[in-house]
């Protein structure tokens, strides 16, 4: 993040967003579990060892959960990989002022994802060394689900750069960028959310 937001900013902004980064991320993979082992950690293992579980296995449900993050990651980090590949291109100085900060946004947007998406295996591990929790199991689910807001979000904004860089149609692009977010918005929040009672 410091080296992509040197190209735009000045070193102390650049070294400054890369801390910020540095810190939420060790928060969201260390701090927040390191804050809850004591409180739910000994407790919820005491639980899990003498409680019958009717439905499916909350064992199982956790796996669910830890899976879907797994299988979201790769993609993610991916498209991370790409932004920052992106921004050492002639390329990048060429486009408008507005669609660098956008790409840069878009790419603060993916770190986020990725460190949500990061964050509840790590949290599984520190706090109920991978012991099952039903605790443990909505935290992680709100983690996941709270990724695919900055995904879309940053998904969308790249979609308005490449518009922009390729067709050189600001009102185009950020048409397409909008398009774009409406449709992950339905796809991954309105629609499951409406499913859900049915």
């Amino acid at each position: 993040m410091a080296v992509a937001l040197s190209r735009t900013n000045s070193t102390m902004f650049a070294l400054a967003s890369g801390v910020a980064f540095g810190a939420l991320a060790l928060w969201f993979w260390y701090g927040l579990a390191f804050r809850d082992r004591a409180r739910y950690g000994a407790a919820a293992r005491k639980i899990a060892a003498g409680r019958q579980e009717e439905g499916t296995p909350m064992s199982e449900k956790i796996t669910y959960m830890l899976t879907e993050a797994r299988t979201n990651l790769p993609g993610v980090q991916a498209m991370l990989g790409f932004q920052l590949a992106v921004i050492v291109t002639q390329g990048f100085d060429a486009l408008p002022p507005y669609a660098r900060w956008l790409h840069l946004a878009a790419l603060g947007l993916m770190a986020l994802a990725i460190i949500l998406l990061m964050a509840p295996a790590v949290y599984h591990r520190t706090v109920y060394a991978g012991e099952n929790s039903a605790q443990f199991l909505a935290l992680g689910g709100r983690m996941v689900f709270a990724a695919t807001i900055p995904l879309a979000l940053g998904l969308a904004a790249d979609c308005c750069v490449a518009v922009e860089k390729i067709l050189h149609a600001t009102d185009l692009a950020v048409a397409c960028g909008v398009v774009v977010l409406l449709g992950l918005t339905a796809l991954w929040h309105i629609v499951p959310l409406w499913m859900r009672p049915r």
